[in-house]
């Protein structure tokens, strides 16, 4: 078969803008890349595919959707999903709740990444640029998921869960790529044009919320390494930390996101708030004693 030469002169386009910045071979070469990598990201942001492992056996619903307007269902989750949620891969944590009928549709979603590529992060320059409704910590109406002409299915049960569904709208992204023409503003050769902005969807999660307890976790260990951190380096460059003047720590309620601290460091830290954490000493009560002068007389 050969190849179209609309497509061929389309891909060309976009590697003279990707090698425009920079002259020379470079350039280019580094511009190919950049186009065949939003490609695969078109590619991706096409499907939906997640198996769920429910946290207790609190999962049960079944649901089925043909666009926002042709969609009936009922499911309750709270445990695990890993899989893909167009280029979102990874593992997330997740209780979510959605039900209704039709335009009657609402989902309320509380999910925390675990591991992942960074398309899963909030902060992520995909995820700030354009609210793309991966991670979803508040009421939504519809699924959450921001397209309206999506088709999907999920059964959940307490064993185990299946999210599957495709965007057709993503299609249409992913064949105006080629010709270098991005209507969704999610193509890293473009998005240096892009006025970026704040997601809407991720809103700061409730400090009561179902993973508080793990971001409070994440944070201590975070605050500790950093901590230790300064301390050794302070003992190589011959300083000593006056233990009266130890600043404290404020936790975040925050995600910490990965790759901020080594392994080693956050072992070490969770050994050092472990240690910490030590129970205060058991006061046997004093019992008194006749002619004691310190007792009260009637």
């Amino acid at each position: 078969m050969r190849p179209n030469k609309s497509i061929l002169a389309g891909a060309l386009v976009a590697f003279g803008l990707a090698a425009a910045p920079s002259t020379g071979e470079a350039g280019f070469v580094r511009g190919v890349g950049i186009y065949c990598k939003d490609r695969f990201h078109d590619t991706l942001d096409l499907f939906r595919l997640r198996a769920g492992f429910p946290r207790d056996g609190k999962a049960i619903g079944l649901k089925a959707r043909v666009t926002s307007l042709a969609q009936v269902g009922y499911v309750a989750f709270d445990g695990t999903y890993v899989g893909l949620d167009r280029r979102g891969v990874g593992i997330v944590d997740e209780r979510r709740r959605e039900a209704g009928v039709s335009v009657a549709y609402g989902s309320y979603n509380e999910m925390e990444p675990t591991f992942g590529n960074g398309f899963l992060k909030s902060n992520s320059d995909w995820s700030v640029v354009e609210d793309r409704r991966i991670l979803r910590n508040l009421p939504y109406w519809d699924d959450g998921r921001q397209r309206h002409l999506s088709v999907g299915a999920e059964v959940a049960t307490p064993l185990f869960a299946l999210d599957v569904g495709v965007y057709p709208e993503e299609a249409l992204d992913f064949v105006l790529g080629i010709f270098a023409i991005d209507i969704f503003n999610d193509d890293e050769l473009f998005d240096h044009y892009i006025p970026y902005r704040q997601a809407t969807t991720v809103a700061e999660p409730k400090l009561d919320g179902p993973f508080a307890k793990q971001r409070a976790r994440n944070a201590a260990v975070k605050a500790e390494a950093e901590r230790l951190a300064a301390e050794k380096a302070l003992e190589e460059a011959g300083q000593a930390t006056p233990a009266d003047t130890e600043a404290q720590i404020e936790v975040p309620m925050s995600y910490a996101p990965e790759g901020t601290i080594s392994d080693e460091a956050a072992e070490e830290a969770i050994r050092a708030l472990d240690e910490s954490a030590t129970p205060a000493p058991v006061v046997e009560p004093t019992v008194p004693h006749e002619g004691d002068t310190d007792q009260p007389t009637g």
